[in-house]
């Protein structure tokens, strides 16, 4: 190639994926992470490193190499931090006192301390 712009049009890969897809990508780990943590502390490391190598993926790709996405809205965010989040946070608590009562009931003891303050395992 002749010029930069013409190198950069060879490059350049038409993005085969757009930012919901990559949205709802991260939604479901952060659900399914955050729901399950309780009973599996090292989702929470896991959901990290993920949201960190998600997040170099993710800005490599798409100011890199792939072209420009179509253009999209806030709403989908505005709906995820309205709506996803506090709801994601409810079943975690939810969970967190399901799992700490099935302990307490594997060793017969009714509620227990540990399983009333669960919420702050959150």
């Amino acid at each position: 190639a002749r010029t930069q712009r013409t190198m950069n049009t060879l490059y350049k890969r038409e993005a085969d994926i757009y930012l919901s897809f990559r949205l709802q990508l991260v939604c479901k780990f952060f659900v399914c992470g955050l729901l399950y943590s309780t009973a599996f502390p090292c989702l929470y490391m896991i959901g990290c490193v993920m949201f960190i190598a998600a997040s170099w993926v993710d800005r490599w790709n798409f100011l890199r190499v792939w072209a420009p996405p179509p253009p999209t809205s806030d709403r989908i965010i505005a709906l995820v931090a309205r709506v996803l989040v506090p709801l994601t946070v409810l079943l975690h608590t939810y969970m967190a006192l399901a799992f700490f009562r099935a302990i307490d009931i594997d060793r017969h003891t009714g509620w227990s301390v540990a399983s009333i303050l669960s919420c702050v395992a959150i």
